[in-house]
């Protein structure tokens, strides 16, 4: 991740152009699944999660826009760019916060995540 290198992080990325606008930030969610870490997510569910505003390291204001879903049963996940993902990996909560790398948001947002996806 070029903005958090050497950390734990997830898949995102920026809006781009969305040809209606409607679904812009599943399509987000989903282009940036295949681009980084080489999952197509065309037929699973995604449901929001959660938002937030930050400033970010360089002092801009980001969202982010969070989604869960089930990936699919024969998912394997790679580092599809090199350029923005150094290795893919899955990790509980728990794991996450025991890792070093690991941001301090992290494994709060993994947690919420799993009790969403137990509904």
């Amino acid at each position: 991740m070029d903005d958090a290198p050497g950390q734990l992080g997830l898949v995102g990325g920026h809006v781009e152009d969305a040809a209606d606008g409607r679904g812009v930030l599943e399509a987000t969610a989903r282009r940036e699944a295949g681009e980084e870490v080489g999952l197509d997510l065309t037929d699973v569910e995604l449901t929001y999660l959660e938002s937030e505003l930050f400033t970010t390291d360089a002092g801009a204001g980001q969202v982010t826009v969070a989604f869960v879903g089930r990936a699919p049963a024969d998912a394997e996940p790679r580092a599809a760019d090199a350029r923005e993902v150094a290795a893919v990996g899955w990790w509980s909560p728990e794991e996450a916060a025991a890792d070093p790398r690991c941001p301090d948001w992290l494994p709060g947002l993994l947690g919420r995540a799993a009790l969403r996806l137990e509904r």
